[in-house]
């Protein structure tokens, strides 16, 4: 099988395989002494792709996939990649997390402020984030909508806007959003 041995780390309900989480940080969730704490966890563990363990389990239709893998969705999006460029999926929701990416871990579990360079417009936004997972689902043939609690947010082609990148405008706010991905119309 394709399964692959991960080393996770963290304390409970914080555990990640994150690669974007650095080995010396200021986090109280993933900072060393708490990885030495009774609470911590260390151990290694299976994963699959999607695709492969759709294709092992002869899975058919999948009318919603639902990720909250603690800020590795894209991670598990690229594999389930076959899945959805086959059509596979009717509905995807996933989640972008404060540890996805280097700059929204220095922000929202750092307590760092937006690096300069990135509001300045001198480099981009470390990825994956909302944008280009978005644009990812769009070469994908799916369009996709933020959550609100009474509503969707159109983000995908004319419909973007900078200001939805909440993780890195809205520093104050929690870096945690459901996003909706659905066929798109046409």
């Amino acid at each position: 099988t394709s399964a692959e041995e991960m080393a996770l780390k963290g304390r409970a309900n914080q555990a990640s395989l994150s690669q974007h989480i650095p080995a010396e940080t200021s986090s109280n969730d993933y900072r060393a002494s708490s990885l030495h704490s009774a609470t911590a966890i260390e151990f290694a563990t299976r994963t699959w792709r999607m695709d492969d363990f759709a294709k092992e389990q002869a899975l058919g239709p999948v009318l919603l996939l639902k990720i909250d893998s603690e800020g590795h969705d894209f991670e598990v999006l690229r594999g389930s990649s076959r899945l959805l460029e086959e059509g596979g999926v009717a509905a995807v929701v996933f989640e972008v997390a404060g540890q996805m990416n280097g700059d929204f871990f220095s922000i929202h579990k750092e307590g760092m402020a937006p690096p300069a360079s990135v509001t300045a417009g001198l480099r981009p936004l470390a990825e994956p984030n909302l944008h280009s997972m978005v644009r990812w689902f769009e070469l994908l043939g799916y369009d996709c909508w933020l959550m609100g609690s009474r509503s969707l947010i159109p983000l995908s082609s004319d419909w973007w806007h900078d200001s939805y990148e909440v993780c890195l405008t809205r520093p104050e706010l929690p870096c945690w959003y459901d996003v909706l991905a659905l066929p798109a119309a046409g």
